[in-house]
């Protein structure tokens, strides 16, 4: 596979997943869904608000991702470069996707010939219209020349906090199976939520700290704090909040949010002679 191919998957598929995630934390704060999930305005067809597929939807958005990238990579790459091709992509993507799907779905026209979902709830189709519009920005930007971006002048930044927010998360997700608990325990705790983000924080800075001036010492550094936010932070907040989650083996994430930061850091990130 072409360097280019490979290139093309990863980012449409980091795209989709980055967009997914922000938009969805963003409009589910905001519009409430838990409410209207729990009351069955939105479908009496979804699962339960605490089922185990809910919480790893963002992880299933991988193979969503891949299956975009192949998609897209069906259609000419100099579409992708043409004025406006954002927005015909768009307009593609949410009228094929959103309004006229063959199914009877949410804010789609077979959804109001077929369902008895009232027309309030196109609220919800909100998030699906930002999303997918945010992506098709995204993705039509990949091969454009341009100036220097905040993605190019900090991807590394943002690739190492997203690995340890997303460590932290497949963590808990693990050892709410293990401890057996409720979902809803880890989802109304917002101080863990409050420590994740701070760990988030810590990593993206240490990781342009480094790539600014990549030296054995900064790099000793780094994997100290992705270990301290990933793996003690969470540890310490769930002994000092008497959480259930509270055992050392949180460590353990701490352990493989470091490993992942050192791989990204000497495999993937470009770096100049590193200096003692």
């Amino acid at each position: 596979m072409k360097k280019e191919t490979v290139k093309f998957f990863t980012k449409v598929t980091i795209y989709h997943i980055v967009t997914y995630t922000i938009c969805g934390i963003f409009f589910s704060a905001i519009l409430d869904y838990e409410t209207a999930w729990r009351s069955g305005d939105i479908s009496p067809m979804m699962r339960d608000w605490d089922s185990i597929l809910i919480y790893l939807g963002p992880v299933f958005q991988i193979i969503r991702g891949l299956l975009f990238a192949g998609i897209l990579f069906l259609i000419p790459g100099e579409f992708f470069k043409t004025k406006y091709s954002w927005l015909k992509l768009w307009a593609v993507i949410a009228g094929i996707g959103i309004i006229n799907t063959p199914g009877p779905g949410m804010g789609s026209i077979e959804g109001f010939i077929y369902t008895t979902m009232p027309l309030k709830n196109l609220i919800y189709c909100i998030e699906i219209f930002v999303q997918t519009l945010w992506f098709s920005v995204l993705v039509c930007r990949i091969d454009r020349p341009k100036k220097t971006s905040l993605w190019a002048k900090y991807k590394y930044a943002f690739l190492t906090a997203g690995v340890a927010g997303f460590s932290v998360s497949v963590s808990g997700i693990i050892l709410l199976l293990l401890l057996k608990l409720d979902f809803s325990v880890a989802q109304n705790d917002m101080g863990a939520l409050a420590v994740l983000f701070a760990g988030i924080i810590l990593t993206f800075f240490f990781t342009h700290l480094y790539e600014k001036s990549p030296t054995k010492g900064r790099l000793s550094v780094l994997l100290a704090v992705c270990f301290f936010s990933a793996g003690v932070m969470p540890t310490v907040y769930n002994y000092i909040a008497l959480s259930p989650f509270r055992t050392p083996w949180t460590l353990v994430t701490g352990l493989v949010s470091a490993g992942l930061a050192f791989c990204i850091v000497r495999q993937i990130m470009p770096r100049g002679r590193e200096t003692p």
